[in-house]
């Protein structure tokens, strides 16, 4: 079919459908690009909302905490926790539910995570809080302890950390399959290596969100046993101290690729072992020695001396150092991922016009280069012409050469 066709057309077909090829290339490859960015972006946001509930479920634990340190205490700023903790909480929800709007069940999730911590407060923690106050300095704390024998608390937080639970399972199937979409969405190594460096940050962060929620575990449990004096009370406790070392040691083999996170670990790992040593150990060994007597005043005063918040606001503060750190990393792998990104779709696309340009222009040097030859045969002819007035018959050409003139 072609060969019926003029030189001419059968050049410009020729690189109109080259032009076609590297134009539907280009097209290919920024949508492959686009594809990555926008899936890349989802996980980012589910990194940020279990990032959030984890701060939460910190939020709600800082409240029971503070509540109740004041109700071993009898001190105000003991209650500095649970205050900050009730702000944080309401804010985290707020702030959570427009991040998720565009999941309904995770929504509603959050309204039943909200009514559990507002019904924890109404029916738990203000009566515990006022009672606190009108035994003030009295010598015995005895209907204090029995309302805290009463569980209350732990059934309501034993419900919310459930909810937390299922929470984040969602959000983790979510990431689960965003992630693999991610991972066959484009071929760009270098972007996928620098997506994956920007997830290892965030599960860095996610374990020391752990860390910290296991410390706190461990407070509150401590707390809860002291004031009730029963051994359902510790499990928080004993289990908080289990996770707590096993999340150390395995976040410093995750960043062992940094000398400074590494001994900050390490600085962190001291000072709760001084904290176990140093006041839960004496505190729970007293409170076993006082049993079921009447008057626990000894153990308020030892509580009262803040040596566990002493301790405590060290530790808080090096979490804190170590986040800091961390959010500093992820905040440059992704100004470099954004730039990768953009170098990437700009070269596509200059890159491809030109190609364009260049195939263009050197499809009419050589239309304008065929043409100049083709121009000289009409003298060729005229020459053969002359030649056959004169009688000379014995001229001959290859006609092949003049197919499509």
């Amino acid at each position: 079919m072609l060969g019926n066709l003029k030189f001419r057309t059968q050049l410009f077909l020729s690189n109109a459908l080259i032009l076609a090829l590297m134009i539907a290339i280009s097209v290919v490859v920024y949508l492959s690009i686009h594809s990555l960015l926008q899936n890349f972006y989802w996980v980012d946001h589910t990194h940020e909302v279990l990032a959030e509930a984890s701060s939460i479920e910190a939020a709600a634990v800082d409240m029971e905490t503070g509540m109740r340190g004041y109700l071993l205490a009898g001190k105000e700023e003991f209650l500095a926790p649970y205050n900050r903790g009730k702000k944080t909480f309401d804010e985290l929800i707020d702030t959570l539910s427009k991040t998720v709007d565009d999941n309904p069940a995770q929504v509603k999730l959050l309204a039943e995570i909200r009514d559990t911590i507002d019904q924890w407060q109404t029916d738990v923690t203000q009566p515990a809080i006022e009672l606190r106050r009108e035994i003030g300095d009295a010598k015995t704390m005895n209907d204090m302890a029995k309302l805290v024998q009463e569980a209350r608390g732990k059934q309501y937080f034993d419900k919310f950390r459930g909810q937390i639970a299922t929470f984040i399972e969602r959000e983790e199937k979510l990431m689960q399959a965003r992630q693999a979409k991610a991972k066959t969405a484009t071929e760009i190594n270098e972007l996928r290596q620098l997506a994956a460096w920007v997830d290892h940050t965030y599960e860095v962060m996610a374990t020391a969100e752990a860390i910290l929620a296991a410390a706190v575990d461990m407070e509150t449990g401590m707390r809860g046993y002291l004031l009730a004096g029963r051994d359902a009370f510790l499990e928080p406790y004993n289990n908080g101290k289990e996770r707590f070392y096993a999340l150390v040691a395995s976040l410093s083999k995750t960043v062992d690729d940094n000398p400074a996170q590494v001994a900050l670990l390490k600085e962190i790992n001291t000072t709760i072992t001084g904290w176990i040593d140093n006041v839960v150990e004496g505190q729970l060994n007293l409170r076993r020695e006082i049993g079921d007597a009447k008057t626990m005043d000894d153990m308020a005063r030892l509580v009262g001396e803040e040596k566990g918040k002493v301790f405590f606001d060290k530790f808080r503060d090096q979490i804190k150092t170590f986040k800091e750190r961390e959010s500093a990393l992820m905040g440059a792998r992704m100004a470099s991922l954004e730039s990768t990104s953009a170098t990437a779709v700009n070269i596509s696309i200059f890159g491809t016009l030109f190609a364009v340009t260049m195939g263009i222009a050197i499809a009419l040097l050589l239309i304008s280069n065929v043409m100049k030859k083709l121009g000289e045969e009409p003298a060729v002819i005229a020459e053969i012409t002359r030649q056959i007035a004169k009688g000379d018959l014995a001229i001959s050409f290859d006609q092949t050469k003049m197919l499509g003139v």
